[in-house]
């Protein structure tokens, strides 16, 4: 709703003063007018509801105002011919004109078969029929008021049984807005598009059809919620009915009062049938609710946005068409969402200064700015950098060299220009997004090495509060990772989530949060990394160290390892550390890849995780249906060297065809290879570990 403001108009006393010289005597004649009755205010809209029955007398209408009585102020016990009857006025007690809109809504109600009471009751508004549900509309000017009697009588005098036992839960809604009439500066069409606010519509509760529930209100800016059946069932039993009510959305400004920057709901909420709100986490249900957000111009379609709960982020969605936005919560209240600020491929350093410790960032080009800053001896120690914002990393290459890839972000702590990041990266729960990388763009390959992810080298570093989605890093000289592509010291990793990430190299280390790690002490805490993400080798790669959170750990580091998740996909055995050939090369773990001290186990060969100081406390990990490979050799025998492939349909692995026809494999077409590796060991014949105290295996079946 538009609110303006309306202004008295003022007018303000010009107050002269002079002096005169007169002979030699100075004298001072001054004089002035003063006015100080203009006021300037904003005018308002404020619209009441009284009402009049056997009982009362103009009473104000609240939220649990007993209406539609019998002439004791009590329950109307309905049978044929009763009636009842309320006498409503609407004030409009505001300062502007409004235009209002007024109905009586059937909130709940209960049948026997197909039978309502509301088959025989009828509504009158001053003795014209009205529907329930259906609105009275009118206008009001300032300090006016307009009055209706409503009447509800059971209309059938028929003895019919079946309308017995029934019951409706009745409501009124009285909704205003401002109407186009005070004469402004250039007219009175100022207010002309002010809109209703929504509308509240009920649905009946069915716990025993356990099904989802949809919710929507009605009007501009209507917001939708998919209820599942399991938070269904969990309201509480005085509970017949619910809703979904919103406040108007607000498009907020940024400092430099720029709008379009981001579209604020104080309130989403579910509420009974008395208009109370359900606090879901009273439920003990953590549900996830489909949440769609009304049309706004504010935001392009496709773009990224960031969804704020009580400020706390919460999830990234794509605007849909229209500017219409869907995201899935387990909140309702205080929902804001904001544009990711996009990278536009320059960086900004004019943030920085060399005396402060702590500073916050909130573009793209500040966090470009910080790689470029993180070089030589400047290494950030001591230094915190807080995220303000979430951040889109994604950056079209319109350069003349141009092929179709994003431009290749430059890490933080970038190799080839001695870089290491021994700072505190705080990301306050925001999400980096779309990052791409090619080693082949910033000069690594073969024989030059670099480190690739966000942060390139690490020492003695901690990055927390952080959220990393789409990225993707390739690389074929050097270590990668979502998150560190190498790290020595002390270092801590807390509180971060992947999700829908690609990260790959040629014959080194690939981790989920690093990809090569040397002496010093790791700790990784509240770490999950989603079944959409994959850490895969590069063609013939079967040199890798793969690991779901450390790619290649060292003799004598510790790793702490504290719930964390890990269900992300090890592309390891597409001919790349593990083809059938050689397939004991297993340098790949959900955990860590590969551990070098080895130790001799049953006449095996494993990792010697006592050379490694590990500890695990609440770790899960979850494979998928991928753990599972099927090889063959292909026809003719000389394809590839006669090495054998993995069969799987669309994909090209060790040189072959996407469209590959893998039922010409003879030889070991269905030998059976599992994944199923924690800790994996290093170089020919060395067996992954299964299992490890604190880790808890869910395979594809228990899922």
């Amino acid at each position: 709703m538009k609110k303006r403001k309306s202004l008295v108009a003022s007018l303000i006393a010009i107050i002269l003063c002079f002096s005169m010289l007169l002979g030699t005597t100075y004298a001072w004649f001054t004089d002035s007018i003063v006015n100080t009755n203009n006021i300037i205010k904003s005018g308002n809209v404020d619209v009441e509801l009284y009402h009049t029955n056997t009982v009362v007398s103009d009473e104000e209408v609240k939220e649990n105002t007993k209406l539609f009585v019998n002439q004791n102020g009590g329950d109307i016990l309905w049978e044929p011919s009763a009636s009842t009857t309320e006498t409503f006025t609407i004030k409009n007690a505001g300062s502007l004109a409004l235009k209002y809109k007024f109905s009586v809504k059937a909130l709940a109600k209960t049948f026997n078969g197909n039978h309502s009471l509301l088959d025989v009751l009828t509504l009158t508004a001053n003795g014209t029929p009205l529907a329930f549900d259906g609105e009275l509309e009118g206008e009001l000017v300032a300090n006016d008021d307009v009055v209706y009697e409503l009447k509800i009588v059971w209309n059938s005098t028929d003895n019919d049984n079946a309308y017995r036992n029934l019951q409706i839960l009745l409501g009124v809604e009285l909704v205003a807005t401002q109407l186009a009439s005070e004469y402004d500066g250039t007219g009175n069409e100022f207010d002309k598009d002010s809109q209703f606010p929504n509308l509240s519509t009920y649905v009946t509760i069915d716990k025993t059809s356990n099904e989802e529930v949809v919710l929507e209100t009605k009007g501009e800016n209507a917001v939708s919620a998919n209820i599942p059946a399991t938070l269904i069932n969990a309201l509480p039993e005085n509970v017949t009915s619910i809703s979904l009510a919103h406040t108007e959305p607000i498009e907020t400004k940024d400092e430099n009062n720029s709008a379009n920057n981001s579209v604020y709901f104080k309130a989403i909420k579910l509420v009974d049938q008395d208009g109370k709100v359900i606090d879901l986490k009273n439920l003990g249900i953590n549900e996830t609710i489909t949440v769609t957000l009304p049309e706004q111009n504010v935001f392009a379609k496709d773009e990224t946005v960031s969804i704020y709960h009580d400020g706390a982020f919460i999830t990234m969605a794509t605007v849909g068409a229209n500017g219409v936005i869907t995201y899935t919560t387990s909140h309702f209240s205080e929902v804001q969402v904001k544009p990711a600020s996009k990278w536009n491929g320059e960086s900004d350093t004019s943030w920085y200064n060399d005396t402060d410790t702590e500073f916050i960032l909130d573009s793209a080009e500040q966090i470009a700015g910080l790689a470029e800053l993180c070089s030589g001896d400047t290494t950030f120690k001591n230094v915190t950098f807080k995220l303000a914002s979430d951040i889109d990393l994604y950056c079209e290459d319109t350069s003349a060299n141009a092929d179709g890839d994003p431009v290749t972000f430059r890490p933080i702590g970038d190799h080839s220009k001695n870089g290491t990041f021994e700072g505190t990266f705080d990301g306050q729960g925001h999400t980096v997004s779309n990052l791409y990388q090619n080693g082949w763009d910033l000069g690594y390959e073969w024989g030059v090495y670099g480190s690739y992810g966000l942060f390139g080298n690490v020492n003695n570093a901690t990055i927390k509060n952080l959220n990393i989605e789409g990225s993707e890093s390739y690389i074929e000289g050097g270590d990668t990772s979502f998150v560190a592509g190498s790290a020595t010291g002390t270092c801590v990793f807390d509180n971060i989530t992947i999700k829908n990430s690609i990260s790959a190299t040629y014959n080194n280390g690939n981790g989920g949060i690093i990809g090569w790690s040397g002496a010093g002490n790791y700790t990784f805490k509240n770490i999950t990394i989603s079944e959409d993400c994959v850490l895969a080798g590069l063609w013939g790669s079967f040199d890798s160290s793969i690991g779901g959170i450390v790619g290649q750990a060292e003799p004598g580091a510790t790793y702490n390892f504290e719930n964390v998740d890990i269900a992300c996909r090890l592309d390891v055995y597409n001919d790349c550390t593990a083809s059938y050939d050689y397939y004991n090369y297993r340098m790949c773990g959900m955990l860590i890849g590969r551990c070098e001290e080895t130790t001799t186990i049953g006449g095996a060969n494993y990792p010697d995780t006592s050379k490694y100081n590990i500890t695990c406390k609440d770790v899960t990990v979850t494979y998928g249906d991928w753990m599972n490979y099927h090889y063959c050799e292909p026809t003719p025998s000389n394809m590839n060297g006669g090495r054998g492939m993995r069969v799987e349909a669309g994909y090209s692995y060790g040189g072959l065809p996407t469209d590959y026809d893998h039922s010409q494999c003879t030889t070991h077409h269905n030998e059976l290879i599992p994944f199923d590796q924690i800790i994996g060991g290093d170089q020919y014949a060395v067996k992954g570990l299964k299992t490890y105290d604190g880790v808890t295996v869910v395979y594809p079946n228990e899922k």
